[in-house]
């Protein structure tokens, strides 16, 4: 149940006082600018940002200074550099007279508005591309449900509907930017009902275009771009198989008597598969969590005409009578992601009640009871939003499926230096391209575990870097027998002139393990040597996700046992001192570019 705006305001106030004793892993700058009166946004989102444990600090512009504030590079917007920037403005402000009476000029006239008003807000998004910081959330506008022309307004050439939708087309040209992202304001308000989305007299009194009503509901979709920024993407849907993906419990009704199919009820759970199909596609990481004797799951996944998801479509399959809270735990080892990047959907609210209770880190939404919801149940899930799709994401979930195959091959062998040998790696590290920096931008707002310093970039950011001399940028990409696992990791570096400082070093937990991270050093520590750097370090800050890097570095005693220091400058090698790693790879072939 959403909170009404009051409530919003007074958590905000209540929560004042404890700030200081609470921890938060993420923290983000966030600016908000508008055309009408912000009152009551920043303490909503500040209590949706706690509540997703995200530190907020804001930046509210003044009153209709949205412009002034993005054109002046000298701005207190650019002062502040926020993260992301909440830009919302209304169409009654940029139409002017002409939002009343659109018919006091012709259709090329309406035409020639439309361009100039474009035009304008084209300048706001050009000057923070050169002076702004983070990415900028702007809205599209809401087309109004009345006309002065009533049932006509249709037959009028570029009339007052056409106009607006005209100049929403314009703005979706903003979204050809990386660091610049339009909200679908018109649909929302569509979902809505545009009749309820403002108060008509709070709108005349204070200039609040949008109703108390509507703001924490409108913060909640703004809150899906901060917690994609903030790396809180979930990337696994955990599935519960009987009375989830079908109609009843197989081991009982059998292969022909579950309700799976396109008619009543089963078409229901068909669709749902449909949808979650599409995550897959869209690189959505799929397992099976499910009481039940595998081989008559099995024999849904592979033989019954209307599954939709068959079995190569899931990285993990937990297929048993054990408690579903340690499969979760196991299919979590398996995939070799943490729990907080898994979402479990299960229809007995027994079972999601011991989840939530054993593992918070899992989200485990409460399921409709009518399966005809389920679909729409899905589509609602806004946890799985990121702010980039690459090629990468796209192959990701056929990669992790391919995993399974890499720990079949595993059983097979009695030492794993055998194992990796049978794998035929390659790893291979370069200067980041045009192609790669969307997939690196990715991996710093996602990558927690083997993260050495946790900082988060911005395409705009890696793109600087990658230009400035004084930096070294690399991808770090890797295949072995079974698949190309892509561009998995990624290092940042400061080249000093006496010393490289790598600001960041990273790689996706899914390669973790095969004497990759080894390589990975290796490599860097090569190239600050041929450049005749006298020593390489290493920004290091413990958090409490990233415990990979610290049992990494302590197992090659290039840190203490009991190493404790944050944000510290940690030395990996020096000219006369290296650390024993090169034998560690013999079994990898590392292409250096």
């Amino acid at each position: 149940m959403e909170f009404s705006l009051s409530d919003y305001i007074n958590m905000d106030k209540n929560r004042m006082h404890g700030r200081k004793n609470m921890r938060f892993d993420k923290k983000i700058k966030i600016a908000v600018l508008g055309s009408f009166t912000l009152n009551g946004f920043k303490e909503t989102l500040n209590v949706k940002c706690k509540n997703a444990g995200i530190k907020a600090s804001f930046y509210i512009g003044d009153y209709r200074q949205y412009a002034n504030e993005l054109i002046d590079k000298k701005s207190r917007l650019y002062g502040f550099r926020p993260d992301i920037t909440f830009l919302l403005i209304d169409v009654k402000s940029v139409l002017g007279e002409l939002f009343f009476n659109p018919y006091g000029v012709s259709a090329n006239k309406r035409m020639k508005l439309v361009k100039a008003n474009y035009a304008k807000l084209n300048s706001l998004i050009i000057g923070f591309l050169k002076y702004g910081s983070g990415i900028l959330v702007t809205n599209n506008f809401e087309v109004p449900a009345y006309s002065p022309m009533g049932i006509l307004e249709s037959r009028e050439r570029f009339g007052y509907f056409e106009m607006i939708k005209e100049l929403n087309a314009r703005i979706s040209r903003f979204n050809s930017h990386n660091s610049i992202f339009v909200f679908d304001y018109d649909s929302f308000a569509s979902s809505l009902g545009k009749n309820n989305i403002t108060d008509e007299k709070l709108a005349y009194l204070a200039d609040m275009k949008i109703s108390p009503d509507t703001i924490p509901l409108l913060c909640e979709e703004y809150m899906r771009y901060v917690r994609a920024l903030s790396g809180l993407s979930r990337k696994c849907i955990v599935l519960d198989m009987d009375n989830t993906l079908w109609g009843g419990i197989v081991g009982e009704d059998g292969l022909e008597g579950i309700r799976l199919g396109p008619e009543p009820p089963g078409n229901a759970y068909m669709e749902f598969q449909k949808y979650l199909l599409a995550l897959f596609e869209r690189g959505v990481i799929l397992a099976a969590n499910s009481s039940n004797n595998a081989e008559d799951v099995l024999k849904v996944l592979r033989k019954h005409p209307y599954e939709v998801l068959r079995e190569r479509h899931f990285a993990s399959l937990k297929i048993n009578w054990e408690n579903k809270v340690k499969n979760l735990v196991e299919i979590a080892k398996d995939i070799n992601i943490g729990l907080d990047s898994m979402i479990f959907l299960e229809d007995d609210k027994r079972i999601r009640g011991l989840v939530k209770a054993a593992l918070p880190q899992v989200l485990c939404p409460d399921m409709p009871e009518d399966p005809s919801s389920y679909p729409g149940f899905l589509k609602g899930i806004k946890e799985l939003d990121t702010l980039q799709f690459t090629l990468e994401d796209k192959k990701r979930s056929a990669r992790y499926v391919a995993e399974r195959s890499r720990k079949e091959l595993a059983g097979a062998f009695k030492s794993i230096p055998e194992y990796l040998k049978q794998l035929s790696i390659t790893v291979e590290i370069g200067p980041v391209d045009k192609f790669s920096i969307p997939r690196i931008a990715q991996l710093t707002t996602r990558t927690n575990q083997f993260n050495f310093s946790s900082k988060r970039y911005q395409e705009k950011e890696i793109e600087g870097l990658a230009r400035d001399k004084r930096y070294g940028v690399y991808y770090v990409s890797a295949k072995d027998k079974f698949g190309d696992y892509g561009i998995t990791g990624a290092i940042i570096a400061r080249k000093n002139k006496h010393e490289w400082l790598v600001d960041n070093l990273l790689l996706s937990c899914r390669i973790l393990g095969r004497k990759i991270e080894e390589a990975v050093l290796v490599d860097i520590m090569r190239r600050a040597e041929r450049e005749k750097a006298a020593a390489l370090r290493v920004v290091l800050t413990k958090t409490e996700k990233n415990m990979p890097v610290f049992n990494f570095l302590k197992n090659h005693d290039l840190i203490p046992e009991n190493f404790a220091r944050k944000n510290a400058l940690v030395t990996i090698y020096e000219r006369d001192k290296k650390p024993g790693l090169e034998g560690h790879i013999k079994h990898i072939k590392v292409v250096s570019k």
